[in-house]
Parts: structure tokens; C-alpha cells; sequence
């Protein structure tokens, strides 16, 4: 956005009034809607649909690359290129004991090591941001003072803000912009300061909701998404549009890895796909099964779009950006007693596939199983790979990564076992053809 001028802001300012309306569906400025998108799939969109026998898809073993061992409890981080992992967890380094974080490279090296200094924290939480080139920190202890912390891959400490409560961590891909969410506790207004990262000057600060949802653009714009308004905030931090926001239907926004596309989903009353281009024209508008998050992720090269998680059933839809045509559509089938949902989704378009990751989870149960399901872009499945009962999965931006970490409790001995484990998808089944 921040590269594209006026009309990338047009185009987002379009979909922001759009959602504004509220309306079962909404009407646009820039042209006709073309062909009615009716309430209900029409039998021909049904042949389009694939009904995915759950314990029918090949069943494969993923060996992790490398793993790490850890006595307590791990959070991971994973940069979007997935050429880094941050693990937060606690440290000795030197003399120093206490919460931190050791970044490793794709082979498992340790970069740096870091306790966080200055109090004997309680909580932390690490971000990789800008493809890894920073690692940004939230520690806080008892009373709920801490510090929000940028680091570089070296382990300097190159920028420091005290909060009070907790902080949230956003990065531009260019490592040019970093975004600080600060959430007082007990209070219904957050703050968000926004820095450059070239001699970590203060853009920036502005007062935003603590559910603010914070998304950068190409060039450094920051689309600040809060549960009823939405501001564009330019490069240099001036807030170039706020606009209200029917949050009762809004799902996700989403800005294309250039900032040329504009991808919108809505639920409940218009549980819908919007997406447009620069100039605000609408290129496709597709009606969604109604029950899901309606997720969304543009492929790196944008020209295919997926909405997932749609519907009850795990529901997967992919788009050929170009054409505006919905290639297909894909729902899972499970045992009696299941239920399944799709936590995130990346598109391959060198091995011309798509890889999710799948939970299944049983009716009053508290056991989730995670799974590595990968199909071709033809909508074929291909392989599901079973990653472990409920622990935490990260994928990165191509599905060439992905990273589990268990946060298993104590056992018989008053230890607590927990790892981390590096699984290479690239060498994964994929389709020839390409994309």
C-alpha cells in the first residue's frame, strides 16, 4: 500500500465502506456485480464441491529434521520465510537464569541466546518479524509491569518501552517498520506506537481498542483492524482514514503480499469472499457455507486466493486470482463424533501444492489431534501427517516449514519434558504439473 499511492487506499477504503453498510450484501462503487451470487450453491457450483473422506486420506511419517529438548513449558515463534525459530523459555546464560528466548537457523543452530534482564519476569512471549530480522519480546511480571523489547539476530537489545499489563508485536516484511499494541489491563483502550526501525525513532502513537488487529502492507503501511473502526496509518504514521466497521459481520481483511489485492470475508447474514484490485474493481465475490472463521491467504506469487475454515466442517475454498474463478471447493468428512477445523493454510506454488494444519477433535474431549494434510492444487488429496496430540504447530508462509513444540505438565519425577522439532515439507509429495 505504502509503494502503490492513492489508489491501493482506494481500493481499501472501498472494502472498509462495504463492511460499513452492514447490509446482507453490500453494494460497491465501482461497477456491476455481473451474474447474481444467489443465497444457496447452485447444482452446477455443487460439482465443484469434494467431500473428503477423513480416514480414507493416506496416512504418512514425518521425521523431524532436528528437535530440541527443553524442561519446560516452550512457546515458538516461526519467521514467515520459515529460515528461523524463536523458542521462548527459560535460560541460563552465564550467570543469568531466567525467561528468554534462543533462536535457531533452519538447521538448528543456535544464533543467540537472551535471558531478559532487569526483573525476575513471570509471563514472556517472543515475535518474529520482518522474515526474522528482528525478534520482538513481551516480559511482565507479578504486578504486571514489564517491558516490550526489539532484539536483532545477534541478541542486541536495540529498543526498550516499559508497558504496564501486556504488548503486542507487528513487523513489516521489509524489517523497515515495527508496530508496538500496548493493552493495559482492566481498561477498553489500547495504544499503538508505531517505530521506524532505521534509528528506532517513534512514528507514531495513537490510542486503538486491546482487540485491535494490526496487518502490514508493502512499503509500511499499517491497516489497524478494531472491533468497529478501522484506520489506515501511512509509512510515516499519519492516519490517512478511519472508518466505522460492522464488526457483527466482518471476518478477516486481507492485502495481497504486493498490495495491488484487497480480500474481504463476512459471515452470519453474508458469509461471503470479496476480493478487488487497485482501482476497486470487484474481481470475484463468491457466497461461503455458513458456521466458520472464513480464514484467508494469498499465495506469494497472488495468483491464486484460499478462504479456510469455512463452514463446520473444515472447509477449503481456492481462487485463481487472474480469472476470478473458483477452481474449487473441498469439505472433510470425519468419524461419528468428530469435529475438525483448519488452524492455518499456505500455499506452495513451486511444488504446486496446498498444506494446512488439521485438528481433530473428539465430542467432549480435551485431546486434539494435529495433522499435516497436504493436497494438490487441483484439490486432490494427497497426505495427512499426524504431528501430535495437543500441541502448538506453526507454518511458515510457503508450507516448505513447519515447527511443533509441546507444553507438556510435570511428571512422575516433578519434570517437565517438553521439544521442539523442525519438519521439512519441501521433499513432500507435490503436484508436476506446477502451477
Amino acid at each position: 500500500m505504502g509503494g502503490q499511492g492513492k489508489p491501493a487506499r482506494i481500493a481499501i477504503l472501498l472494502v472498509l465502506a462495504l463492511l460499513a453498510a452492514g447490509c446482507d450484501r453490500p453494494a460497491y462503487r465501482g461497477g456491476s456485480y455481473g451474474q447474481v451470487v444467489p443465497n444457496h450453491p447452485s447444482p452446477e457450483e455443487n460439482l465443484r464441491l469434494r467431500e473428503i473422506e477423513w480416514d480414507q486420506i493416506p496416512v504418512g511419517a514425518l521425521m523431524p529434521a532436528w528437535e530440541k529438548t527443553y524442561d519446560q513449558v516452550i512457546r515458538a515463534s516461526l519467521a514467515e520465510d520459515g529460515a528461523t525459530v524463536a523458542a521462548n523459555v527459560s535460560l541460563t546464560v552465564g550467570r543469568t537464569t531466567g525467561l528468554g528466548y534462543e533462536l535457531f537457523d533452519r538447521d538448528g543452530k543456535s544464533l543467540s541466546r537472551v535471558v531478559f534482564t532487569g526483573d525476575y519476569y513471570r509471563a514472556s512471549s517472543v515475535w518474529l518479524l520482518g522474515d526474522g530480522r528482528w525478534v520482538a519480546a513481551t516480559m511482565t511480571n507479578f504486578d504486571q509491569r514489564g517491558s516490550f523489547a526489539v532484539y536483532d539476530p545477534q541478541g542486541k537489545r536495540v529498543l526498550t518501552r516499559q508497558v504496564t499489563g501486556w504488548a503486542v508485536g507487528a513487523g513489516s516484511r521489509e524489517a523497515t517498520r515495527v508496530a508496538m499494541l500496548s493493552q493495559p489491563l482492566s481498561q477498553n483502550q489500547a495504544r499503538l506506537h508505531l517505530f521506524e526501525t532505521a534509528g528506532w525513532s517513534e512514528l507514531a502513537s495513537f490510542p486503538v481498542r486491546p482487540d485491535a488487529v494490526v496487518q502490514f502492507a508493502p512499503g509500511g503501511d499499517l491497516l489497524v483492524a478494531n472491533a468497529d473502526r478501522v484506520l489506515l496509518v501511512d509509512g510515516r504514521g499519519s492516519v490517512v482514514a478511519e472508518y466505522p466497521l460492522a464488526a457483527a459481520l466482518r471476518r478477516e481483511v486481507a492485502v495481497s503480499p504486493s498490495g495491488n489485492l484487497v480480500a474481504v470475508t463476512t459471515g452470519q447474514t453474508d458469509s461471503r469472499v470479496y476480493l478487488f484490485d487497485r482501482a476497486g474493481e470487484l474481481l470475484l465475490e463468491e457466497l461461503l457455507f455458513f458456521g466458520g472463521p472464513n480464514r484467508l491467504v494469498f499465495s506469494e506469487d497472488e495468483r491464486w486466493l484460499a478462504v479456510y475454515d469455512v463452514g463446520e466442517r473444515g472447509g477449503i475454498y481456492l481462487f485463481e486470482v487472474t480469472t476470478g474463478q473458483l477452481l474449487w471447493r473441498s469439505m472433510f468428512r470425519t468419524p461419528e463424533g468428530t469435529s475438525i477445523s483448519v488452524r492455518k493454510l499456505a500455499l506452495d506454488p513451486v511444488a504446486g501444492r496446498v498444506a494446512a494444519e488439521v485438528v481433530v477433535r473428539a465430542a467432549d474431549a480435551t485431546v486434539e489431534e494435529h495433522h499435516v494434510y497436504l493436497a494438490t492444487v487441483s484439490g486432490e488429496p494427497q497426505a495427512r501427517f499426524p504431528l501430535g496430540e495437543n500441541v502448538d504447530v506453526h507454518l511458515d508462509g510457503a508450507a516448505r516449514v513447519a515447527v511443533v513444540t509441546t507444553n507438556s505438565i510435570a511428571d512422575w519425577s516433578n519434570r517437565v519434558r517438553n521439544y521442539l522439532r523442525w519438519y521439512d515439507l519441501f521433499p513432500l509429495p507435490r503436484e508436476n504439473a506446477g502451477w
